[in-house]
């Protein structure tokens, strides 16, 4: 016979989360005018949270001290929800607003509380779709730094896909963090032309950069500008497809801005619009690749040349469309 007393057991161990007499942490969460510590014990902290068993010593009951953790950047109404949870199995946030929710997330998270993690992720998808979108970039600058925030990271992912111009034709995406753009970019997520791309990425670069925010008028930047310029790109400009630009995009938008380009990548683009290279080198199918006695091309003798003479061969005057001819 099994007897049950769960429930008992976890009245027992949320009681200790009131009456926390005997406790060796504490934790101050909070910043400014809301501030607020909180008591609790190590063993039943790190016995939820991958994230308190890295910063609490497993030997702190040997050492009868009490252990200090600050989080400055978890709201004490988030954490008191977090420790309920950490202490009972409760995680009750019914009617939580998008911003709430999203909180909760971002503190999760930092604790590596991969289950309500996981939960949440979903619940902010199918719950507050609307406050994503409304607060995109809040979103994208946080979910791409943590890679367990993959649900979210996908359901992004398809409304960039969807909505590609949703990034260039809004100002809040050039609040962007670099991290972010980075991603976006490698992962050639923003399905837009590419001379798009790199107007925004202008935009971007001169927003990012302090003193040249103001500065409209190109003609009025300074070398210090442009090297500043450079330095706030250097990672990115060359996750740019700049063979996917064309030679009077290239001339009119990429050119101007050739002293933040690396040398050797703006070498590289001028060889690609100015150097025409012969269509034959470039026939790499298998059906192109043949032997002596199997050419690829025919070629047919139409002129025959002497000293000072030229004598046509009049019989040769119709070619066949695939037959190249040549003078000798």
């Amino acid at each position: 016979m099994t007897l049950n007393f769960q429930s008992g057991l976890f009245k027992d161990i949320s009681s200790m989360l009131k009456n926390a007499d005997d406790y060796n942490v504490i934790i101050k969460v909070g910043k400014s005018q809301d501030i607020k510590e909180f008591r609790a014990h190590s063993n039943i902290l790190r016995s939820h949270s991958q994230h308190f068993i890295n910063i609490i010593p497993a030997d702190i009951n040997k050492k009868n001290t009490i252990f200090t953790i600050i989080k400055p950047n978890i709201t004490p109404t988030i954490f008191e929800i977090i420790l309920k949870y950490i202490y009972t199995g409760e995680f009750n946030f019914k009617n939580k607003s998008g911003t709430d929710s999203f909180k909760l997330l971002v503190a999760c998270n930092n604790l590596l509380l991969e289950e309500l993690v996981e939960y949440l992720q979903s619940f902010l998808i199918e719950q507050h779709s609307s406050w994503i979108r409304q607060n995109f970039v809040l979103v994208l600058n946080t979910i791409f730094k943590s890679p367990i925030l993959k649900k979210l990271q996908d359901y992004c992912i398809d409304f960039i896909c969807t909505n590609p111009l949703i990034i260039i034709t809004s100002s809040d995406f050039l609040l962007l963090d670099k991290v972010t753009l980075f991603y976006l970019l490698k992962r050639d997520i923003l399905r837009i032309k590419e001379t798009n791309i790199w107007e925004f990425l202008i935009k971007w670069g001169i927003k990012q950069t302090p003193g040249l925010e103001n500065k409209y008028n190109q003609d009025e930047w300074t070398d210090k500008d442009y090297k500043d310029l450079k330095n706030t790109l250097i990672d990115l400009i060359p996750l740019i497809k700049f063979n996917n630009i064309n030679s009077n995009d290239f001339y009119d938008k990429i050119r101007p801005y050739e002293v933040i380009i690396p040398i050797n990548l703006y070498d590289e683009i001028l060889e690609y619009h100015l150097v025409i290279k012969p269509k034959l080198l470039e026939l790499k199918d298998p059906i192109y690749i043949r032997n002596e006695n199997d050419p690829i091309y025919k070629f047919k003798l139409i002129y025959i040349g002497k000293p000072n003479e030229i004598l046509s061969n009049n019989n040769n005057n119709n070619n066949s469309s695939n037959e190249d001819s040549f003078a000798n």
